[in-house]
């Protein structure tokens, strides 16, 4: 008899924690909280906020002795290779490039300088002192145009004036990457943990692919053609001026898109991923959403497509669509507003709030769905 009673309370327990799981990873909202659409108040971006700490040279007053080493680099390098605990700061408008390192003679001897064609190499070469024992030296590097930047470290690399007609940054390490001017950039890949900020993006076609926990800021200009997020890290741009573009979020973290994006076609997000975007200007938009994501965009549309499922939320209340067609699954929501027709179907527990004329809303419930105009 007592291990029934034993084998009846593991079930009980069982069964709370897995309603305790429910609640907490699965939020439920008041109607108050879905009228309401909080996700502007994450539309407010600093870039002073991306700025890079004044640090890299702290603490080589107190160094004895200091050591430089300055070599000559070719002028044609426009590619850029760093892998090491060090800094780099990088000058850009340069007529002639120039290299010079400055730390403690140990921490010089660990830098080790390459050219490979069109390509600069800046590694660690931790065989020839205890790279762990020394502080890391600091990698001044002048440079005329900058075409391709690979960050593998674990240290920051700081530019400013940097000019590009046609710039690729890759960033699989650990380290930050800042870098300022007017730059055409038109790949950033972010494989590392690190952050990559760009202030003076100036480009029509730029692609972001992000696999990773870092973080991708950017502001100028910046005609981001796509998007492809995984993972926690976080994508802000201000100043979008796109003419075409699709947008793939999963994972967590958050993209916020501040500026005017004409023709998003396709926006999927999914695990617990929030995608934001102030103004939209498109003929079609197509919307998946799945698990717990969390979109909300602000614009005009013609035709607007939008399909919710498990948990996730539709914010589009100030949307201005002139055609709406959504579908709502399991307990996910959807706001729409609509000028001329607008078909909803709600499944399950889901919802769907629309803001319009009552008059041109058809709507289809299954299960507990809820279809409401709000006048």
């Amino acid at each position: 008899m007592k291990r029934f009673y034993q084998i009846g309370l593991t079930f009980l327990l069982s069964f709370l924690l897995a309603n305790c799981a429910n609640n907490c990873f699965h939020p439920i909202y008041s109607e108050n909280e879905l009228l309401c659409e909080p996700w502007f108040k994450y539309q407010h971006i600093n870039p002073n906020s991306w700025r890079p700490p004044c640090t890299t040279t702290m603490g080589y007053s107190n160094i004895n002795p200091l050591s430089m080493m300055k070599t000559r680099i070719p002028d044609c390098i426009t590619h850029i290779v760093v892998n090491g605990n060090f800094f780099v700061q990088i000058e850009g408008e340069q007529d002639h490039n120039t290299l010079a390192v400055v730390g403690s003679n140990a921490s010089v001897r660990e830098v080790s300088v390459k050219v490979i064609n069109h390509t600069l190499y800046l590694e660690q070469d931790c065989g020839k002192s205890l790279c762990s024992m020394e502080m890391p030296a600091v990698v001044h590097l002048g440079i005329g145009k900058l075409d391709e930047l690979l960050q593998a470290g674990n240290g920051d690399i700081i530019g400013k004036n940097i000019v590009s007609s046609h710039l690729n940054i890759v960033s699989t390490g650990q380290g930050n990457v800042f870098l300022s001017g007017e730059m055409n950039v038109t790949d950033i890949q972010q494989w590392g943990n690190g952050v990559t900020s760009i202030l003076g993006a100036y480009t029509h076609c730029l692609n972001i692919l992000v696999r990773s926990n870092g973080t991708v800021n950017l502001t100028g200009k910046v005609g981001v053609q796509s998007i492809n997020k995984t993972g926690c890290g976080e994508i802000n741009i201000l100043g979008v001026t796109s003419n075409s573009l699709d947008i793939f979020s999963s994972g967590s973290g958050m993209i916020n898109l501040i500026g005017c994006a004409t023709n998003l076609h396709k926006l999927i997000a999914t695990g617990n991923s929030s995608v934001y975007l102030n103004s939209a200007n498109s003929n079609n938009m197509y919307v998946i959403e799945h698990d717990n994501a969390q979109v909300g965009i602000a614009g005009n549309i013609n035709n607007l497509n939008v399909k919710t499922s498990n948990y996730s939320r539709f914010q589009g209340r100030y949307l201005h669509s002139r055609s709406a067609y959504v579908t709502t699954q399991d307990y996910s929501h959807a706001n729409i507003l609509a000028s001329r027709k607008a078909f909803a179907a709600a499944y399950g527990d889901s919802s769907i709030y629309f803001f319009g004329h009552r008059n041109i809303l058809s709507y289809y419930i299954n299960g507990r769905g809820r279809v409401v105009a709000v006048s």
